[in-house]
């Protein structure tokens, strides 16, 4: 239902600098958001990054700064911070081999040894 919407969003896509206080967005859509940027192709499939959902008026404020105190962090009901998690390379890294190794079954071919 949402995805042609989703989709007119992207693709229209401009920077809100103030959002209106009336205009609730259903936690499903923004859960749904979250869990196909979690999907986005990436280098090496190691998602070096996290994604902090901030729906607390009080966490949301003490962002606020980090945002240059800019209107739109200022009057958002909500939150998404990306984070970038390059510490967490190798042990991503070894989860995803480790995930590779677990679907070959038998002995491995010359182009499974490469990976």
């Amino acid at each position: 239902m949402y995805s042609r919407e989703f989709q007119e969003i992207v693709a229209f896509r401009r920077s809100n600098r103030k959002f209106d206080p009336n205009v609730e967005i259903p936690a499903d859509v923004i859960r749904r958001s979250l869990e196909h940027a979690v999907l986005s192709p990436n280098s090496s499939n190691m998602q070096l990054w996290e994604f902090y959902w901030l729906r607390s008026e009080e966490v949301r404020k003490k962002f606020v700064p980090l945002c240059m105190d800019q209107q739109a962090a200022k009057t958002a009901k909500q939150m998404v911070v990306f984070v970038t998690r390059r510490d967490k390379w190798k042990e991503r890294a070894a989860w995803n081999l480790n995930r590779i190794k677990s679907t070959i079954k038998g002995e491995p071919t010359s182009i499974q040894k490469r990976h």
